[in-house]
């Protein structure tokens, strides 16, 4: 359930502080794209309805009260499910945080480098989808988490947070102490104003950000089987590590990075079929635009028979 964009006022006892974290804001110019443009109004309203320490306390009330009553009505835990689904992330997690009453981590495939990837130039990738329907701008402290080239377009995150992106020690970036809340919808790209809707306050749900970043093929290198699953391991200890049970993931690095989803898809099933019941519920979400390479196939065809999976729509 959807509802029209509000337009939050900002309190004078509670200013803005959307200033003091993540990526310099941009200015749309006349010359880009109109869904260029666009992403990066979304992006300004989304921030401007979290602006506030006040403002995001009250959203993620309104989450973690709308996740207790889905756990209140949820079935009875059966069996551990895999699923693969054809839809975008942030669509199925509330879907799947609705019907199994429990809080999902979400693979955010992340850039290794540039916080929140292009978000604020208004780049359509999965990241940046992210970081315009939730709060993640605000996981990233500008003072402490960022290191600066001396302009905007070069803030960086610190050598340390890239390496832990990168799974250089085994692990990946997952912040259990906490939870983002989404507020907004898909994007909706045959829409003229893109979609973004603003979710109903009793569908505003949350979600643990796991933050990791795949092997960018697009500078010339070869795939990497190893350095593929040394990623993806990382990722399942991770999330076990942390006792964390449920988790939307997705065809990681299948798309603008180009990995290819019949060994990335290879990969994630032999690692889940050594982790034998540390996970109740692995939902992966694959969007498909209508055009690229078929990852949503690939993955259904690496779990297919898997207990639990769901064929989902042809596509």
């Amino acid at each position: 359930m959807f509802v029209s964009p509000r337009r939050p006022t900002s309190l004078k006892d509670d200013p803005s502080d959307t200033h003091a974290f993540g990526r310099v804001l941009r200015e749309a110019q006349p010359w880009w794209p109109s869904g260029t443009s666009s992403r990066i109004s979304i992006l300004r309203d989304t921030l401007n309805a979290l602006g506030s320490p006040s403002a995001r306390r009250r959203y993620h009330q309104l989450a973690k009260s709308n996740l207790a009553r889905w756990a209140a009505a949820a079935a009875p835990a059966a069996s551990p499910v895999v699923e693969v689904r054809c839809g975008d992330w942030g669509e199925v997690a509330l879907a799947a945080t609705k019907e199994y009453g429990a809080m999902f981590a979400c693979l955010n495939m992340a850039n290794a480098y540039t916080p929140g990837g292009g978000y604020v130039e208004g780049s359509p990738a999965q990241e940046e989808n992210m970081f315009r329907r939730t709060d993640c701008h605000f996981s990233i402290r500008r003072a402490t988490d960022l290191q600066f080239g001396g302009e905007a377009s070069h803030e960086r995150y610190t050598e340390e947070m890239s390496a832990l992106l990168n799974a250089e020690d085994g692990r990946v970036y997952l912040d259990t102490a906490a939870p983002r809340v989404c507020l907004r919808g898909p994007e909706d790209r045959a829409a003229a104003d893109l979609g973004y809707a603003w979710l109903a306050d009793e569908e505003v749900f949350p979600f643990l950000e796991l933050r990791a970043a795949a092997l960018d093929m697009r500078t010339g290198v070869t795939f990497d089987a190893d350095d593929a699953r040394r990623r993806v391991r990382a990722q399942f200890d991770t999330l076990h590590a942390a006792g964390v049970r449920h988790a939307v993931l997705s065809a990681f690095g299948c798309g603008a990075f180009g990995n290819p989803a019949d060994q990335v898809a290879a990969i994630y099933k032999e690692e889940l079929d050594r982790r034998h019941g540390q996970f109740d519920k692995i939902i992966f979400a694959i969007f498909h635009p209508g055009y690229g390479p078929d990852n949503i196939g690939a993955f259904r065809r690496a779990f297919e028979g898997q207990e639990g999976s769901d064929p989902g729509p042809t596509v």
